[in-house]
């Protein structure tokens, strides 16, 4: 059972990756599911939970060299953005947030843009051994 906003994201194994893709490209279409997701976890303590096992351990990740602007979980997707000033930081905080022992993470997707003196990295995985990859959706 997930979300109506995550099960968008899920197909059968995975990730739907046309329908991340899209998402994730858009700063607006992101925002906008972010705000989905946030509503309807609001009403599910699971989700809430997932959120702030997960939100913990991407903060620890990201440290002094970037701020989390926005993290949300379904019942077994995650999506997130972070906001870092060198591509060096986000490809460090990154690799310790996918490492990070404390979390497990899979069908993992980002996309990162420069937005003013900062990027933006915005990102979506699984957090469902059940749905380990990406995957495209054969009616896409």
């Amino acid at each position: 059972m997930y979300l109506a906003t995550e099960s968008r994201f899920v197909e059968p194994h995975g990730i739907t990756k046309n329908h991340a893709e899209e998402v994730l490209a858009s700063s607006a279409a992101f925002s906008k599911a972010m705000g989905e997701m946030r509503g309807e976890a609001a009403q599910s303590p699971e989700a809430q939970d997932l959120a702030d096992h997960y939100r913990n351990a991407l903060v620890e990740a990201v440290g002094d060299n970037g701020a989390v602007a926005g993290f949300e979980c379904g019942l077994s997707v995650c999506m997130g953005s972070v906001h870092a000033r060198l591509d060096t930081d986000n490809e460090q905080w990154t690799h310790r947030f996918l490492e990070a022992p404390s979390i497990r993470i899979f069908g993992h997707m980002s996309a990162l843009e420069r937005v003013g003196s900062f990027n933006e990295s915005r990102f979506i995985f699984s957090t469902d051994p059940d749905l380990p990859g990406i995957v495209v959706a054969l009616d896409d």
